[in-house]
């Protein structure tokens, strides 16, 4: 499945982001799979930033 994936630690927004060919997952007997459609990462990227700026 191809799925976007934070691979770039160091960077700030979008750019972190990188969309992979990974393996479709496969819950275990006391797990569940659930389908996501969409989200968002606004937030995520502004708390992201945020702390990264924070370090440096």
């Amino acid at each position: 499945m191809k799925a976007y994936a934070l691979t770039k630690k160091d960077s700030r927004g979008l750019e972190a982001l990188e969309l992979i060919e990974a393996p479709v997952p496969r819950p275990q007997a006391d797990e569940v799979l659930v389908k996501v459609e969409s989200i968002g990462l606004k937030l995520f990227i502004q708390l992201r930033s945020s702390t990264i700026s924070k370090k440096t």
